[in-house]
């Protein structure tokens, strides 16, 4: 029993890994809906939405293909805008996409993206066609602008 309880809760965290609809909040006020590998954005994609229709169709690309859809959580668009950065098609895996950072600029607001790739040599990317993306609310209701995306080589692999 105790062994199958280990399975079990080592699959969660494999599971956890691939991308759902749990959210986080960081101190800047970015919340991430929902971040992964694997998505139906076949193509790079830097977008902001303002609506819940719009929303909800951008909503439905991430997770075409895919057997249980989540709902798309509710946003206050009064309050918040919705920004999602998507890579494209990747020949394999080891990507990952987070906010770096999201603040108030002179000429509105900022939201500066960064791409981790994996090492050289790294072993532990799968070899598998991934689509790695990022779904955040940040806190204006007014156009953003992606004014910065960095790209950040994991340490090589040996």
């Amino acid at each position: 029993m105790k062994k199958l309880l280990v399975i079990l809760a080592a699959m969660a965290a494999v599971l956890a890994g691939c991308g759902g609809a749990a959210t986080t909040t960081s101190d800047d006020g970015v919340t991430v809906l929902v971040t992964g590998a694997h998505s139906g954005l076949k193509d790079q994609i830097e977008e902001q939405y303002h609506d819940q229709d719009a929303f909800k169709k951008i909503w439905d690309m991430v997770y075409e293909g895919q057997k249980d859809e989540p709902a798309p959580p509710a946003v206050d668009f009064t309050k918040q805008t919705v920004v999602v950065y998507g890579l494209g098609e990747m020949k394999h895996g080891g990507f990952a996409v987070r906010v770096k950072r999201a603040d108030a600029t002179a000429g509105g607001f900022a939201v500066g993206i960064l791409v981790i790739e994996p090492g050289q040599n790294c072993h532990n990317a799968t070899m598998e066609t991934t689509h790695p993306f990022i779904v955040a609310t940040v806190p204006t209701s007014s156009n953003i602008a992606f004014d910065e995306v960095v790209k950040r080589d994991t340490p090589p692999c040996t």
